[in-house]
């Protein structure tokens, strides 16, 4: 099991000692928007945050305990539909939500093929 440390609040020393998870795979997914979008193409996309991954698994796993249903849609529709979720729509956007299913990445397959390209 992947040991979840969020570096986003550097408050705590211990924290300060070593890189979350979360701050990689923002970082990771950053470089593919980076790599897959096209200027003038599409709507603009900012920078992901480590926050915003752990609240994109926070939304995933709160669909899943509230019965795994594939339309995640629902979750932020018409608040008198009883699959809307308030906390959800107050944490992020639907479109937000979307982009970082799009650009998700949990690491840099062209680091790897670079390493491997140059040292070997």
């Amino acid at each position: 099991m992947v040991d979840v440390v969020d570096d986003a609040d550097n408050n705590s020393k211990k924290r300060k000692r070593r890189k979350g998870y979360y701050t990689d795979v923002a970082h990771f997914s950053n470089i593919n928007r980076a790599y897959r979008t096209r200027p003038g193409y599409g709507h603009p996309c900012k920078d992901f945050t480590a926050k915003e991954i752990i609240r994109f698994d926070g939304i995933l796993m709160y669909n899943g305990v509230r019965g795994g249903d594939h339309a995640l849609h629902h979750l932020w529709s018409d608040p008198q539909d009883c699959r809307y979720s308030d906390k959800v729509n107050n944490s992020m956007r639907p479109t937000r939500f979307l982009d970082i299913k799009k650009y998700l990445k949990y690491n840099d397959n062209k680091a790897g093929t670079y390493y491997l390209f140059f040292v070997a």
